[in-house]
């Protein structure tokens, strides 16, 4: 029962090696050209268009700068 309990094998966790663009609770930048800007008040959206392809991100961020990007015809 206590052979997993010595931290060895739970405590280790693996680097992403990135950072995320935006928060997903509440939208708002935390890296780049508009930090500190909730998503919904960009309106550069070639930026959040190259943003979409170039940096790495969660895929759950990813389908929410989808979503962003529809909505408003990109």
């Amino acid at each position: 029962m206590h052979e997993n309990r010595s931290g060895i094998q739970n405590s280790y966790i693996a680097p992403k090696g990135y950072k995320n663009p935006f928060r997903v609770s509440d939208e708002k930048m935390v890296i780049g050209k508009y930090k500190g800007w909730k998503l919904t008040k960009i309106n550069d959206f070639d930026y959040l268009k190259w943003m979409h392809d170039n940096v790495k991100m969660d895929a759950i961020q990813k389908s929410i700068l989808t979503k962003h990007l529809k909505h408003n015809g990109y």
